[in-house]
């Protein structure tokens, strides 16, 4: 993703992390997370832009601006790509729920990459707390350039223990149409909720 967050004495900016390019500054690194999340969700990376590659999720806010927005990004990529290669849909995206009925909203990304590679992305959010700007993302996995497993996969701390990977990986599956498969470089956390994950 093109976006980091760099720490600046006791404030968080959000940059770009190629360039250095400053696109906030925050007190807190929560707010600096929710701005990250914001951008990397929003904008499809600019050297892939210029590489042709086409998005088909798009994180929308409840706002009208973001709605238009997305509108306006899919009459492009259906201008660009008239034959509907990886046209730009929101399939992949829904509802989970945690082990305790708790409902999350999930976000599919996915591009095309230049070798016709499909990167996924989904991304769990919740609704902002009063005086937040958009919904903010409390779990997050990226999928191998196959589709075929996880090769990271977070869940904020407060928000571990209650089922959220779990569910996240059941709606990744059933958005695929395929059981993911053991990634070969999962850290010892990782590879303990695997072997969970196979026996639930």
């Amino acid at each position: 993703m093109p976006y980091s967050i760099q720490p600046k004495g006791n404030k968080f900016q959000v940059v770009t992390t190629d360039t250095g390019k400053v696109h906030g500054t925050h007190d807190t690194k929560e707010e600096a997370k929710q701005q990250l999340a914001a951008l990397n969700a929003n904008a499809p990376p600019e050297e892939e832009t210029k590489k042709g590659t086409f998005w088909s999720g798009m994180l929308v806010g409840p706002d009208k601006g973001a709605q238009d927005l997305a509108e306006a990004l899919g009459r492009a990529v259906e201008k660009s790509n008239p034959e509907g290669i990886n046209q730009y849909t929101k399939g992949g995206s829904g509802a989970i729920k945690d082990k305790h009925g708790k409902e999350y909203q999930v976000i599919h990304t996915s591009h095309v990459d230049e070798k016709g590679n499909t990167h996924h992305r989904y991304s769990v959010q919740v609704p902002p707390k009063p005086g937040q700007g958009g919904n903010v993302e409390i779990a997050a996995a990226s999928l191998d350039r196959k589709g075929k497993s996880v090769m990271s996969v977070h869940v904020d701390p407060e928000h571990q223990h209650k089922g959220i990977a779990t569910a996240l990986y059941k709606h990744i599956e059933a958005h695929l149409g395929h059981k993911l498969e053991e990634n070969w470089a999962m850290t010892p956390e990782g590879q303990g909720f695997w072997d969970a994950y196979q026996k639930a």
